[in-house]
């Protein structure tokens, strides 16, 4: 029979183990849900495209690449609105001229401001007042969080994601061990309280 304190760090053990095998699931849906169909012409019909923020006070190229996308999704008439998702007014103010550059009419654009992107959602959830199926514009490593956080919100969501330039292997790495904690702690204690981990 094992010593209590032995048998008290292989529980520990096997508790240390499991969570990071659970950690290690969750990287690997992040990096396949991160392959899904970029191109705007096959993307799903929907009644809103949601860019997410790139979390930058500038228009970086990443967000510029986002805001070019969303604007070709209706363009296309893949959603008739675009609903720019921001942390603060001054950003959404700068996205919404983004795209009414880029050819989306200002009717066309609205925005739903919180610190953090779960807020965010479910504020256009609210405004919804029930289920609307949005494209959520994001990183592709962000595809399998956001979807889920959609989701959580009360909207019908799909995504259609944008790749942005890359700066090497270890800012990879970094964004898919951020996104691998969000989606692993979001199943843990649901996606509205994830915006600590992930934006």
């Amino acid at each position: 029979m094992l010593h209590p304190l032995r048998w008290i760090r292989r529980v520990i053990s096997l508790i240390v183990l499991a969570a990071a095998a659970y950690y290690v699931v969750s990287g690997v849906q992040v990096v396949n849900a991160s392959e899904a169909p970029q191109a705007a012409g096959i993307a799903p019909r929907a009644q809103a495209v949601v860019v997410v923020s790139a979390g930058t006070a500038s228009l970086d190229a990443d967000l510029r690449l986002r805001l070019r996308h969303a604007a070709q999704l209706r363009a296309l008439g893949r959603a008739p609105a675009v609903v720019v998702a921001c942390a603060d007014g001054g950003e959404a103010r700068r996205e919404t001229a983004f795209l009414v550059r880029h050819g989306v009419p200002a009717g066309d654009v609205s925005s739903v401001v919180a610190p953090e992107l779960p807020a965010q959602l479910h504020q256009l959830a609210a405004r919804a007042r029930g289920g609307t199926g949005v494209l959520v514009v994001a990183d592709s490593w962000q595809t399998l969080w956001v979807v889920h956080v959609a989701q959580s919100a009360g909207l019908e969501a799909a995504a259609s994601p944008v790749t942005p330039p890359r700066n090497g292997i270890l800012d990879e790495a970094r964004a898919v061990a951020v996104q691998a904690a969000a989606v692993a702690w979001g199943r843990i204690a649901g996606f509205a309280s994830t915006g600590f981990i992930a934006g």
